[in-house]
Order: C-alpha cells, then sequence, then structure tokens
C-alpha cells in the first residue's frame, strides 16, 4: 500500500472522525517524503487528543518508511485493538507485509488465512500463496518445515531483546547447511545488523555461571580458557529447561560430521597418509585430558559427558569473533552473525566491529549487496589445514595451504651427540614441527626456517663452528648446556646446500609414499560428481599437501642441477626456463646470490616472476 494511497483511505475515514486535524500539513511533508515529520506530527497529534486508528495507521506507515518496522506493527496491532470494525483489505495487507519484513512468515500466513474466508477478490489466497513460494525459494525450506519455526523464534526473540536487522534472513542448503542472506538489496555503508551486548556470548558469562565459578577458583589448568568458558556458558544453558537463550540454542549446530575430528572410519581412512590424522588424534586426547581435569576439579562437571564437551568446544571455535569489548580483546559468540559462512572471494564485503559507543555488535555492508546474495565473512587467510579442522570445510586451489614435517637429526651423524647438546633435542625427538607453506613468497621467513634446519642437520666438520647458528649464539662449545636454541643457518657452502637438498627430497619422497593415491589420480577423483561433501573435503585438503610434496621434489632437483653450475650459466638456464613456481623465491634469493658471491660476478637484474605467483 504506497503511503498516498494510505493518506487518501485515512481521510476518507476520518469524515467520521469528532477532530480534523492538519491534513494540509500532513500532504505536504508526504510529498516531501518527510516520513518522520509525519510520525512526529501524528505522535503530537495524539498525545494531545487521544489515540484514533487513522493516525496510527499513518504513523505506521511512515514507521515502515523509514525502515522502523517493530514499532510500525506495534501501532498496527494497538489499532487493531482499538479499531472494532473490520479492518480495510488494504491495511490486512500492510500488518502481513510488515510480518513479511520481520521475518515472521508463518505468523504472516497464520494471519492472513482466517481472512481469506471472507475475501472476495481473491487478494489473501494468491497473496498467501506468494508467500509459500517466494519463502521456499528464499529459505530452501517449506514455511512449515521445524527448522524455520525455529528459525522465526530465533528472530523474533533477537527483536524483542533489542536487536536491530533488516533486508536479511537464514537460509537452508540442506538439512544441516545454512547461511545467511538478503532479500532486499543492502547498500553501500548501510548498517544492517545490530547485536545488544546482553545478546553476546562472551568469557565472563561462563565464568559467572556456578559451574564456571568453581573452574575459575580450582585454578585447574585449561587450554585456550576463553572457549572453556564460553562452552561452559552454552552447556550450562542447555541443561536448562527454562533458558532464555532457548531460540538461540534451538538452532545452535548439533551436527559436527563435517569436522575431522569426528570423521568415521572411512572418512579418516582417505586422509591416509596425512599428518592431519596424527593431530586428530592429538587434539582430541588433550580435550579429553582437559574435561577430566576439570571434572577432577568440579565433580559437578559430570551433568557434562565428555563427547558433548569436545564438540561444543570445537563449535565455539569455529563461531567465534575477535573483538576489542570494554578495552580489552574478547572473543565473542554473536546470535545470526555467527550463522555468516566463509568466501574467499568476500574480502571486504561487510565490516563488523564490537561499538562502544551503541554497545552492541554492528555490521555493515562495506559495498551494495544485491537481492538473494549470501552474507559473507572472510574468515581470514587460512591454510585448509585450520579450514578443515576448525570450520569443516576446505578452499579450492588454496595459495595458503601448508604442510606439517617433523624434522629429526641423523641418526648416523658423527656429530649427533653435538648437535643434541646445541639445541637441546634428546636422542630420538624431533627437532620441530615446521609448517612449510605453498605460498613460499608470502611466508618466506617460515619457509626458510625449515630449510635452516635442515642446513643444520646436514652439516659436517667441525661442531664449534655451528655455535654461531643457533639462538641464542654458543661461543665456547665446551660450555654449551643443554637447552632449546633457536636455528639459524644460511647457505654456507656447495657441499652443504647439495645434502640439504637431498635431504629435502628423501622427506618429500618418503611423505609422498605414505598417500595410497597419486596427486594426479585425486585430480581425477574431484572430477566426480557423486562425492560427499567429506569425501571431497578430504580429496582437496590431502592434493593439497602433495602438491607440495612434488613441489618440494621440483625445487630440490632443480637447485641440485644449478649447483653444479657456474652463477652466469646457472642464472641464464633458470631466466630461460620462464617458469612460475612457488619455490622461485628460493633459487632468486638464496641459490643464485650464493653462486653469484662465489664466482665474484657483478650483480645482474634477475626477473622476479615469484612475486606474481
Amino acid at each position: 500500500v504506497s503511503t498516498q494511497s494510505t493518506w487518501g483511505l485515512l481521510m476518507k475515514k476520518e469524515k467520521d472522525a469528532e477532530w480534523k486535524w492538519d491534513s494540509e500539513t500532513i500532504e505536504k511533508l508526504l510529498q516531501s517524503g518527510n516520513y518522520q515529520g509525519v510520525i512526529d506530527k501524528c505522535t503530537e497529534d495524539m498525545e494531545a487528543h487521544g489515540k484514533v486508528s487513522a493516525k496510527l495507521i499513518m504513523r505506521a506507515k511512515c514507521y515502515s518508511k523509514v525502515g522502523e518496522c517493530v514499532k510500525a506493527l506495534a501501532d498496527i496491532n494497538e489499532e487493531f485493538e482499538l479499531n472494532k470494525s473490520p479492518p480495510l483489505l488494504e491495511i490486512i495487507e500492510f500488518k502481513a507485509e510488515l510480518l513479511w519484513e520481520l521475518g515472521q512468515i508463518n505468523e504472516a500466513i497464520a494471519f492472513l488465512e482466517p481472512k481469506n474466508l471472507t475475501d472476495k477478490t481473491g487478494k489473501i489466497k494468491n497473496k498467501i500463496a506468494e508467500y509459500k513460494r517466494i519463502y521456499l525459494e528464499e529459505c530452501g525450506l517449506p514455511h512449515y518445515n521445524p527448522e524455520i519455526v525455529k528459525m522465526e523464534k530465533l528472530s523474533k526473540w533477537m527483536r524483542d531483546n533489542g536487536a536491530i536487522f533488516k533486508n536479511i534472513r537464514m537460509k537452508y542448503y540442506s538439512p544441516d547447511f545454512r547461511g545467511v542472506h538478503t532479500f532486499n538489496p543492502l547498500e553501500e555503508n548501510e548498517v544492517f545488523l545490530i547485536v545488544p551486548k546482553h545478546l553476546i556470548i562472551y568469557p565472563k558469562l561462563g565464568k559467572e555461571t556456578p559451574m564456571g565459578g568453581k573452574i575459575l577458583t580450582s585454578g585447574v589448568s585449561l587450554n585456550w580458557d576463553y572457549l572453556v568458558y564460553i562452552a561452559v556458558f552454552l552447556l550450562t544453558e542447555m541443561h536448562n529447561p527454562n533458558s532464555e537463550w532457548k531460540p538461540y540454542l534451538d538452532l545452535y549446530p548439533r551436527i559436527v560430521s563435517s569436522f575431522p575430528m569426528f570423521f568415521n572410519e572411512y572418512e579418516k581412512s582417505l586422509l591416509q597418509g596425512s599428518p592431519m590424522l596424527e593431530h586428530i588424534a592429538y587434539e582430541y586426547d588433550q580435550i579429553k585430558k582437559e574435561y577430566y581435569r576439570i571434572l577432577d576439579a568440579v565433580p559437578e562437571f559430570k551433568m557434562i559427558s565428555c563427547e558433548e564437551y569436545i564438540k561444543n568446544k570445537m563449535l565455539v571455535i569455529s563461531r567465534i569473533f575477535y573483538v576489542r569489548m570494554d578495552g580489552v580483546t574478547e572473543r565473542i559468540m554473536v546470535p545470526l552473525a555467527d550463522m555468516f559462512n566463509h568466501h574467499p572471494e568476500k574480502v571486504g564485503q561487510t565490516y563488523w566491529q564490537y561499538s562502544e559507543k551503541d554497545n552492541a555488535f554492528v555490521v555493515k555492508a562495506q559495498k551494495r549487496i544485491e537481492k538473494g546474495d549470501a552474507i559473507c565473512e572472510n574468515y581470514g587467510s587460512k591454510p585448509n589445514y585450520r579450514y578443515l579442522f576448525y570450520y569443516g570445510f576446505v578452499v579450492e586451489n588454496n595459495p595458503k595451504n601448508t604442510l606439517y614435517l617433523k624434522i629429526f637429526l641423523n641418526a648416523d651423524d658423527p656429530m649427533l651427540k653435538a648437535k643434541q647438546m646445541l639445541i637441546g633435542v634428546s636422542e630420538g625427538e624431533y627437532i620441530k614441527i615446521y609448517k612449510f607453506f605453498e605460498a613460499y613468497t608470502v611466508f618466506l621467513e617460515k619457509n626458510d626456517k625449515l630449510i635452516s634446519t635442515l642446513r643444520f642437520v646436514q652439516f659436517e666438520g667441525d661442531p664449534s663452528a655451528l655455535g654461531k647458528y643457533v639462538i641464542p649464539s654458543v661461543s665456547n662449545f665446551a660450555l654449551c648446556t643443554f637447552e632449546q636454541r633457536k636455528i639459524s643457518m644460511p647457505c654456507i657452502s656447495k657441499s652443504n646446500e647439495k645434502k640439504m637438498l637431498i635431504k629435502l627430497k628423501e622427506i618429500a619422497k618418503k611423505c609422498l609414499a605414505k598417500f595410497p593415491q597419486t596427486y594426479e589420480e585425486d585430480l581425477h577423483l574431484l572430477q566426480s560428481k557423486a562425492l560427499t561433501f567429506n569425501e571431497r573435503n578430504c580429496i582437496i585438503y590431502r592434493s593439497g599437501e602433495k602438491k607440495i610434496l612434488k613441489d618440494l621434489i621440483e625445487m630440490a632437483d632443480l637447485g641440485l642441477f644449478l649447483l653444479t653450475k657456474e652463477y652466469a650459466e646457472a642464472q641464464a638456464y633458470f631466466e630461460a626456463k620462464n617458469e612460475t613456481k612457488p619455490y622461485n623465491i628460493y633459487i632468486e634469493k638464496t641459490l643464485l646470490p650464493f653462486l653469484q658471491n662465489e664466482d665474484k660476478i657483478k650483480p645482474q637484474s634477475l626477473k622476479d616472476r615469484s612475486s606474481n605467483y
């Protein structure tokens, strides 16, 4: 119903009123689009003369024009109570539209259905059919589905508690996979979600529960204590049948099957050969041990099962926001906002923060978002290792992929004891688990730590010469104490660099041999449309590790070849290859400069192809 047509209806309705309003002023305000002025005028008149049906309707219509649908609905409901005569068809449609805009679809349909019995025009019948059709298209489930009912209860609960959101609603892609979409466009810089602090979940709430308080005072050792206290709050409320958080908890995820920690045996078998399996077992064991430490310290914790605790701690990890709140960095969970999914190309689509001024979590569009588009967040530039383990998904062709490698000293090294003493590593103990990043250029320093360590492992010669390559350095090897030291060893000789590259290739080949399938077989498997979500994730994930291993073998082969050449010939060969490879920067910034320095040749320009990788 347009505001102008509403004005015409109201002027007719006012003929029987005991008093007249300033129709000329109202008309001018409407024509100029000054809806707030009309709201103020209606409010002023009703405060002076009492509430009447016509002005409640007019104010409601203008509230809807300025985005205040909650206030508009309140006025319409009050008008329905005030006016005992049957409402105009246009007003019936208007109330249904308000309920629709507020996401109360079932309420809108339930409101219209009795009116359909007396409507001779067929408009209400058509409107009901339209709502059902659009909702199925936009939300992925029919309006009567229990999940949709829960979704509407969450929306109403949030609005009743002061949250403001507009033009967005949840959409189901499958029974256990959902997101948030627009149902009208969002303009650049438009704020579309405000969640007040009392609807935000943060560690303090967990500490203030009886259980959380006892955990806090017990002094029990916790891993990532902020996750523990958020999980404790959620679990406490889940066990409370009268929890005021029930509308939120009813939609809280119950299915965690996409997280590797909860894979079945078949799905875990798809990761055979990957370090991920060891990580899954380790992390599961760590959280389980934490659960029993808490249980020993706080016996009442037995109301929460171990599996329940592990599951909810992982869910909390996947849903938290990092914000500055009350002057400190805080980890929080925000209803509705924690349903935004990740998209690697949605960087800058939205901006969120905790606003001290509004005392609320505020989200706005940083660019126009079209009708029907998903509201996505970029969870940060992470490797698939983190995406899969902590969020339950992967990103295809992720340039930030990593490979975790355990590096050991050589058991047959004549210098084994000296090296163990120098870096504080016991016999048979690995030096460190290194993350090797596919994006070598971006993570040059981190990748060079692995290369540096392998140079140390392969070093042959005077042990006292190694002291300067550890941090803190050791000037007198005889006085060296057994303590952890970092290794920082540059390219020191052709001989050592060759040994390092041979060792690197050996490690990469052994790691590749642990996988039952080849990289090429994985690429073929990914062409299948019949893969489950978890099957596809596992194959994408393991193929990313294999790609890094293949690149390391290529890098070692190329480096070993170039080390047989003089600088000029090595440079010419490398330039002639003209290939974009993630490891080019090792050749350009380490190997060729080393050869150049050895040959005492005047520096020549190198094409930095890696800068475009």
